[in-house]
């Protein structure tokens, strides 16, 4: 059954004094059981795609995985990673598999050229083709690979919803994100993993829990999640890359604020010192629109400060220039 969504345009881009095009989409904000900002359908369900992958971590390190394999804090970071497929992320995830005993051919996501556009020119000068090492997912599905090991699974079937590792994801999902196990909705992503459709502001309430995680988690699951804050803070470039947003709101904001991108149009993230969980989705799937909204929400909030939000001018300018650099219009926000 087709879901179709009914939101309000929350950003419009304009070129001279008209209105060019209009993104619609919704968001919502939580600070512990405080809803800050929210606008559109936010109980409705949207696809989290890649957004989740910091919640997909977790089983490496609760499994035990992460201490038997010795996974260092690179490597943490690059299990929460859409990445470039520049040369580090390529090099931390072969040594992720290295430490394992896998190859890459046990790798579930399929090649692709890297997201980089420097990477991927650089591989073909060498007249060299992507691997699965490439595949922006690589980082997340070598840490599945290592917790069905250290759980004694079998690591052929690895992507299937009835394994192990993806029943215990979904298990965590829905405890981080309080809502019935059987809540969350699965479909296949584009690197073949499951990928989870979600309320918005339970996804918000799932990133805050993650930042801060309280009571109602085991001490196990808070040292988990303190470790992959600790990692993603300390390799920001791992988590995305050169020219990559989560990696720049990660730089500068110096480690506060923490987002991660979900393909077409999803962002989610959480700033952990505050109890604070955000989700937003562009209906029409616009990664830039997506960025420039979750710019805006955060420093109409008090969230993102003017010089911080001056630090990421290059990627979410409100003005939109052409290919001789004249400003031909804006990108204008609709935050209440």
């Amino acid at each position: 059954m087709i879901s179709r969504y009914e939101n309000p345009v929350v950003l419009y881009q304009t070129r001279g004094d008209f209105v060019e095009c209009q993104h619609r989409g919704a968001y919502v904000l939580l600070r512990g059981e405080q809803m800050m900002a929210s606008a559109g359908e936010i109980e409705r369900l949207y696809f989290c795609r890649s957004g989740t992958k910091f919640f997909q971590a977790l089983p490496p390190l609760l499994s035990g995985a992460v201490d038997r394999y010795g996974v260092t804090a690179d490597e943490l970071a690059l299990m929460c990673a859409s990445h470039n497929g520049e040369p580090e992320h390529v090099r931390v995830a072969a040594s992720l598999l290295e430490k394992g005993g896998l190859a890459v051919s046990d790798l579930g996501c399929a090649p692709h050229s890297p997201m980089s556009a420097a990477a991927a020119s650089a591989l073909r000068s060498r007249g060299e083709k992507p691997t699965s090492l490439h595949n922006n997912c690589s980082g997340k599905h070598a840490g599945m690979l290592l917790a069905a090991r250290a759980l004694g699974e079998s690591t052929a079937d690895y992507l299937a919803p009835s394994h192990a590792v993806q029943r215990g994801i979904v298990q965590l999902l829905a405890q981080f994100a309080e809502i019935p196990a059987e809540a969350v909705r699965t479909a296949v992503d584009g690197c073949s993993a499951p990928t989870f459709v979600l309320p918005l502001n339970a996804t918000a309430r799932a990133f805050a829990n993650f930042g801060r995680p309280g009571p109602m988690f085991s001490e196990a699951q808070r040292r988990a999640c303190a470790r992959l804050l600790a990692a993603i803070r300390a390799h920001p470039h791992l988590l995305a890359g050169e020219k990559r947003f989560c990696t720049a709101l990660l730089v500068a904001t110096e480690g506060r604020v923490l987002a991660k991108v979900g393909a077409e149009g999803f962002y989610g993230g959480c700033i952990p010192d505050e109890g604070i969980g955000f989700a937003l989705h562009i209906d029409d799937g616009s990664t830039p629109a997506s960025e420039r909204l979750l710019a805006a929400l955060l420093h109409r909030q008090g969230l993102l400060t003017t010089e911080e939000l001056d630090r990421l001018r290059g990627m979410v300018d409100p003005e939109r220039r052409n290919h001789a650099g004249r400003v031909v219009g804006a990108w204008v926000p609709t935050i209440a």
